[in-house]
């Protein structure tokens, strides 16, 4: 019974479904006749339209024939010379008795028949005379069948003229201009004068929603009644769009505007494109400082972001700005360490730290070293009986300088000015300013932080008494002079090389100097050291499987940190343990595990470079662990890394570049890394290329 129940219900709705449709058919069907019977009417209305051009052709022909069988020029000057403007000059005749002047002046202009020889002058010749002068002349007496014919023919001309002409174009345009989306309500009312008050325009740009706002708020200044109020804000909206907005206004379907409210949700629909994008708490968190970017740019990004969310609570402003400052700004570690309460006070406080990093940063510009242009000299300086550096012929010493008077004057290719002064050398030639010395202690705070601190009188004096001290310490050595004849026995010149600088000491003058007066007095007493080393030597063992002769550097491959790092030179004539920065980018290390200031580093040119800082890493020779720290340098090299003589020291050990090998101690006995000849010469190459660069 349940299915049969079932069923039956389901043909009932079936049933109702299949009425539905049927009568959504007869709709369709209805509105489909209804569409045929206005395209009937429209095809009826172009065939009508075609049938009135097809009559105003006909009625131009018609006109245009009846014209042609007007009189010819003859006629026209007849009816000229018969009408009474012929008074004028005297000619006119006097028509027969029993004939009245009218009907004279008809049968010359409407009869056809050809004048009297007396009347009129026989002049084929004559020019043909203009209608508009004879119409606009008032002495002119024209027939009857003439005005009719040219009032016919001016008024056919005028309906042809607005069937084919731009005419109704230009109507249609004018029509355009007068025709407004608003109902009457809001048409026939008139505002009160509102020049008082200045509204802006909108021309189809901007944000659509703050104009709409801004509107609002100048038009409510506006004096209105009550029930005038929204039609008065639909008529001051549309007076004050321009541009594309205005096109857009005008091109509204008519009386479908009958409130503001109507014509705001049409005007925001139609440029809701340029609305911008509400800011949330998300951009506030976005935002990030640059590792060189200025506190002050970066708060300003701060202020203008958080300007435009509203009801933003202090303890997520203070969260966001921590989170987007460097961090290693010392303004992150001020409201870290002293908690601000407010946003407020955090900006604030951010204002005394943007003039704090300004003024280091002008300080710094100040009072850096101006560089030394070297260019071609305009004048070699020379002293007066003092020969230049070089050979000494009383000598015969390379490098030896002359004796002269006084202080001793070292050879000059630049200009020297006689007149500046140095405080430091007690010279004349160069200015206090310009002194190389101060330069270069001025680059050794400036790396240390220490810039801040100097004292320009505390420094003169300080090198004049390290100078007086050096020189008491080490006094000068007298002069050997030999008590027979020949060839002086006198010590040969050393050149002394320093490349960068050294762990054990500070990299300052007064601290190399300690540590240099260290050393003189250990090799005075002695050192002496109970650790036992076994002994290194080389044999011809170790040359076996060279190709000499030759002069390779000793290349060797070591693991660094897990990595078997090929190039790395041992370097014995430096101070300093050497990796570039390329090395530590391949092996996955960031720079920013580079800790330490920079400092700077002396080639045996005297060129500083400023390296990036240190890193320590592990090193593991022969089985031999070591932690190194390295100085980190980033500058293209043939080298992946360069050992000198603090990880030579620290492993004990000794290379020998003849025998191409290093050896050191280990617990199970020497150690011996073997150096590779075919890198050696590849790294000489590359190196050779990157001077060519």
């Amino acid at each position: 019974m349940a299915d049969q129940q079932a069923l039956s219900d389901a043909i009932t709705s079936l049933n109702q479904a299949t009425a539905s449709l049927t009568t959504q058919i007869g709709t369709l069907a209805d509105a489909n006749t209804t569409f045929s019977e206005r395209l009937n009417s429209i095809e009826q209305t172009l065939t009508s339209v075609q049938t009135t051009q097809a009559d105003l052709s006909n009625a131009q022909n018609v006109v245009s024939s009846r014209l042609d069988t007007l009189p010819s020029v003859t006629a026209h000057q007849r009816r000229l010379f018969l009408t009474p403007a012929q008074n004028r000059t005297g000619s006119t005749q006097t028509p027969p008795a029993g004939r009245p002047a009218s009907a004279s002046n008809q049968a010359a202009v409407g009869d056809g028949s050809n004048p009297t020889e007396e009347g009129i002058p026989q002049n084929q010749g004559n020019p043909a005379i203009d209608d508009g002068l004879l119409m606009e002349d008032p002495d002119v007496i024209l027939s009857d069948d003439f005005v009719k014919v040219r009032q016919e023919l001016d008024e056919m001309k005028s309906k042809f003229h607005q069937a084919t002409s731009s005419a109704p174009e230009i109507d249609r345009v004018i029509e355009e201009t007068r025709r407004t989306p608003f109902t009457s309500k809001i048409s026939n009312l008139r505002i009160k004068d509102s020049r008082k008050v200045k509204l802006q325009t909108y021309d189809g740009k901007g944000d659509p929603k703050n104009h709409l706002a801004a509107f609002q708020i100048a038009a409510g200044r506006i004096d209105l009644e009550p029930d005038e109020e929204d039609a008065g804000y639909c008529k001051l909206f549309s007076e004050n769009l321009s541009g594309s907005a205005l096109l857009w206004f005008t091109q509204l379907e008519p009386g479908t505007i009958d409130s503001f409210k109507e014509l705001s949700s049409a005007f925001l629909k139609q440029y809701s494109m340029f609305m911008e994008k509400a800011t949330s708490d998300a951009d506030l968190w976005n935002l990030t400082q640059g590792q060189n970017e200025p506190l002050r740019k970066y708060i300003a990004k701060f202020k203008e972001v958080i300007a435009k969310i509203p009801g933003v609570s202090h303890a997520a402003a203070l969260s966001a700005l921590r989170n987007g400052l460097w961090h290693e700004s010392r303004f992150r570690e001020e409201i870290i360490v002293n908690r601000p309460s407010t946003i407020q006070d955090a900006l604030f406080r951010a204002t005394n730290w943007m003039e704090a990093e300004e003024e280091k940063l002008s300080l710094a510009k100040k009072h850096r070293p101006a560089k030394l242009v070297v260019g071609n000299p305009t004048k070699k300086f020379e002293p007066k009986d003092q020969k230049r550096f070089g050979v000494n012929p009383a000598t015969n010493a390379v490098g030896k300088p002359s004796p002269s008077r006084g202080r001793y004057n070292s050879p000059n290719t630049w200009v020297r000015d006689e007149s500046a002064y140095c405080d430091i050398h007690r010279v004349n030639g160069h200015s206090t300013k310009d002194c190389s010395v101060l330069k270069k202690h001025l680059t050794e705070l400036w790396a240390a932080g220490e810039l801040a601190n100097f004292n320009i009188e505390e420094f003169v004096e300080s090198y004049h008494k390290e100078k007086e001290d050096s020189e008491a310490s080490n006094p000068p050595e007298k002069k050997y002079k030999p008590n027979g004849p020949g060839t002086p026995n006198t010590p040969k010149k050393r050149i002394d090389v320093i490349m960068g600088g050294s762990k054990l000491c500070r990299d300052s003058i007064r601290s190399i100097k300690r540590h240099k007066k260290s050393a003189a007095i250990q090799t005075a007493v002695g050192f002496q050291s109970n650790e036992q080393t076994p002994s290194i030597s080389f044999d011809n063992s170790d040359t076996q499987r060279l190709t000499g002769p030759h002069d390779d550097a000793l290349v060797i491959t070591l693991d660094f940190a897990n990595f078997e790092v090929t190039r790395c030179l041992i370097d014995t004539r430096s101070s300093v343990d050497l990796i570039f920065l390329s090395t530590l980018q391949r092996m996955g290390i960031s720079k920013a595990d580079i800790i330490g200031p920079p400092a700077p580093l002396v080639a045996f040119t005297s060129d500083t470079s400023m390296s990036l800082g240190n890193i320590k890493l592990p090193v593991l020779a022969a089985g031999v662990p070591m932690i190194v720290e390295f100085i980190v340098f980033d500058r293209s090299a043939a080298y992946n890394i360069i050992l000198r003589t603090p990880w030579i020291y620290q492993m004990k050990a000794i290379p020998s570049t003849y025998h191409q090998c290093v050896k050191f101690p280990t617990p199970a006995g020497i150690g011996t890394i073997r150096g590779d000849q075919e890198t050696s010469r590849s790294c000489y190459l590359m190196g050779h290329r990157l001077k060519l660069k």
